[in-house]
């Protein structure tokens, strides 16, 4: 996997490190999601969602934080506009005042 393909680097700078990525993709049993989203509402805690808008290794983000939103109705759900997949890396400030607003309320 290159980094172009992969879109980010710096969490992954190594070839071993981009080979582990792309092994947990590859090791994704689709049937699965389907069950999730099953039990989505039977969530009963609190759900903090965060994406990143220019996400290109999940091109479709906001449709499924759409999703999500009807099937956790008391889920709280932030697009980061300027951010991609690795949020960490692109919007870390961002993240963690959201995650710490989160987990102080």
């Amino acid at each position: 996997m290159t980094p172009e393909l992969l879109g980010v680097t710096a969490p992954f700078g190594g070839a071993d490190d981009r080979l582990a990525l792309a092994r947990a993709g590859i090791g994704l049993d689709p049937g699965r999601f389907t069950e999730i989203g099953k039990a989505l509402r039977e969530i009963e805690i609190p759900v903090r969602i965060v994406y990143g808008e220019q996400d290109r290794i999940l091109p479709d983000v906001a449709d499924t934080m759409r999703r999500a939103g009807e099937d956790i109705p008391h889920a709280e759900i932030t697009a980061l506009p300027g951010a991609g997949h690795f949020l960490q890396e692109d919007a870390p400030d961002q993240v963690g005042e959201l995650l710490a607003a989160f987990f102080s309320g």
